[in-house]
């Protein structure tokens, strides 16, 4: 009776060892967890290396929006999000990607794109969200109206017009959409805090992911 006990135990060990062969098998076999970057706002789905940002890149909390210059939508909600970042200064890195669904929006990326070559960015994307009722929503794109805009802001006219004309900006945008479409962008704005699309456009859902974000682990 003992040595018949002894038999199963030795039987059920080694049943039991060979489990755990296969387990660790199994598991070495898996793909990493390494491939979850877009949840913590790092994958180049996200963030392009020419991507304009504001912000040090190793802030706790990465906010990334796809926009389109001529849309409402992006206009309205724009100073929502300058007040947050403006809040949360140094703690979040802002990414801005493009998404152009309008007649105009491809010349007015061109242009906040061609300002940033003279150091006017986030000067020239301002002026444009201010004015979108000149420019936006016309049945082809107006030029002069992107270059009555340099002129004011002070930028080297001659110089701007020719970057405005730059093939670059296109190729830009087209990466920028299809970059979109596989994390799912189908309507701007569409905003990732850390990696996670925010569902609800509004200061309160910005705020509150932010602050989640900026929590200690």
């Amino acid at each position: 009776m003992k040595r018949e006990v002894k038999v199963v135990l030795s039987l059920a060990a080694a049943v039991t060892v060979a489990l755990l062969a296969a387990a660790m098998f199994y598991k070495s076999r898996q793909p990493s967890q390494i491939a979850a970057p877009v949840r913590a706002g790092l994958s180049q789905e996200l963030i392009r290396g020419d991507s304009w940002t504001l912000g040090p890149a190793d802030a706790p909390v990465t906010v990334v929006e796809f926009l389109d210059p001529e849309c409402e939508s992006c206009k309205a909600f724009y100073p929502i999000m300058k007040e947050v970042l403006k809040k949360h200064e140094g703690k979040v890195h802002f990414v801005v990607r493009y998404m152009t669904f309008h007649r105009s929006s491809m010349m007015a990326v061109a242009a906040t794109e061609a300002a940033g070559k003279q150091q006017k960015y986030w000067e020239m994307q301002e002026r444009l969200f201010a004015t979108a009722g000149e420019w936006g929503h016309q049945p082809t794109p107006i030029r002069g109206f992107f270059v009555s805009y340099a002129r004011e802001l002070g930028l080297d006219v001659d110089r701007f017009q020719l970057d405005l004309d730059d093939p670059a900006w296109a190729t830009k945008v087209q990466r920028d959409m299809a970059d979109g479409s596989t994390l799912g962008v189908s309507q701007t704005p569409t905003i990732f805090v850390n990696g996670v699309k925010l569902e609800d456009l509004s200061q309160e859902a910005l705020e509150t992911a932010v602050e989640i974000g900026l929590r200690p682990n």
